[in-house]
């Protein structure tokens, strides 16, 4: 079954490319950083994300707003995901953006040819 899916420009691989390169380089470097002493310091992130869970266990209120910022995130990727990058399945009769409606098409009609009658 072919699949539909809006074509991503170029500069979006570029930029696709580059965060799934940082995802695998930047852990390896934090690695090394504190095996070696050489690397990126990474643990600020460690700290902001125990902040951002101790503001959450503060109130109900606060962990409703944190789940529901992951339930949003989550369902943006998965839809970013689908229309990018996975695609739609879609029929080979079915075209897509119409509303299944396809009128025959029609000839237009001649116009009958008068006899003009002139009186004078």
């Amino acid at each position: 079954m072919p699949t539909w899916k809006t074509r991503m420009s170029r500069s979006s691989y570029i930029l696709l490319a580059i965060a799934i390169i940082a995802i695998i380089t930047l852990p390896l470097l934090h690695i090394t950083y504190h095996a070696v002493g050489f690397g990126v310091d990474l643990s600020f992130i460690g700290v902001a994300f125990m902040g951002l869970l101790e503001w959450a266990a503060l109130g109900p209120i606060n962990g409703a707003l944190l789940l529901g910022g992951f339930f949003f995130l989550g369902a943006f990727t998965w839809y970013m995901l689908k229309k990018y990058i996975i695609g739609t399945s879609i029929p080979m009769t079915t075209q897509p953006y119409t509303t299944g409606y396809n009128p025959a098409p029609t000839q237009p009609s001649q116009p009958e040819q008068q006899d003009e009658t002139v009186i004078t």
